[in-house]
């Protein structure tokens, strides 16, 4: 049995599906800066990736002022498109209401501002003790910052925590952090490609999550 008291959070393909938002931000960027648009399926494998990490796998230029012009577009067309194309899961409110017992955060390379926008549409910002943008660290996933940082704002230790989230990103960032690490398996990675890590529990949606607490988890 586990101690747990905190769950943490990814947001992109965990909590809600902001692909059709971040299609339309790397379109209008790359567009911006002349070069040629990116695959749709394609860029929604780099989702949960920094921008810059994201821009040279499309590109292999790792130069930064052009990745400073990139951010600058894609944020400006996130401005205005990002809150409204993104939708939160259905199961999501529901989850949140069962797991009320437990402190919880967001930890994403999503700006945290945006995130808030979307959870005060839905309300549901309520539920959420702490939330960690890419805005909040100089580190962005796989590096732990984000993750201390949240256990830090939170009062708690890696051992008291579970991390959440849809990718291998997510997954390495959380062995770096020394935090257990659930995979669900709603965005586009599949079960086979977290083998590498020690990943603590899976679920196929986020609906699995309270009785997955419950089973394995002593508060």
């Amino acid at each position: 049995m586990e101690n747990i008291n905190c769950i943490l959070f990814d947001f992109d393909y965990t909590l809600g599906d902001s692909s059709e938002g971040i299609i339309d931000c790397m379109t209008y960027a790359f567009g911006k800066l002349g070069l040629p648009e990116p695959d749709p399926e394609e860029i929604k494998k780099t989702i949960g990736k920094s921008l810059p990490d994201t821009f040279e796998i499309f590109t292999g230029n790792s130069c930064r002022k052009t990745i400073n012009e990139f951010r600058k577009f894609f944020r400006a067309r996130a401005d205005e498109v990002m809150a409204d194309k993104t939708y939160l899961y259905e199961s999501v409110p529901k989850v949140l209401e069962e797991l009320q017992d437990y402190r919880l955060g967001i930890v994403s390379t999503k700006f945290s501002y945006r995130i808030r926008d979307i959870l005060r549409r839905e309300k549901i910002e309520h539920f959420f003790d702490v939330i960690i943008g890419g805005e909040n660290v100089s580190k962005n996933k796989p590096d732990p910052e984000g993750l201390h940082l949240a256990l830090e704002k939170l009062g708690t230790t890696p051992e008291e925590i579970v991390y959440i989230g849809d990718s291998q990103v997510d997954a390495e960032t959380a062995k770096r952090g020394g935090i257990k690490f659930v995979a669900v398996l709603s965005g586009v990675t599949v079960r086979h490609q977290f083998e590498s890590y020690n990943v603590w529990s899976f679920m196929n949606d986020l609906s699995e999550l309270p009785e997955l607490l419950s089973n394995s988890i002593r508060r």
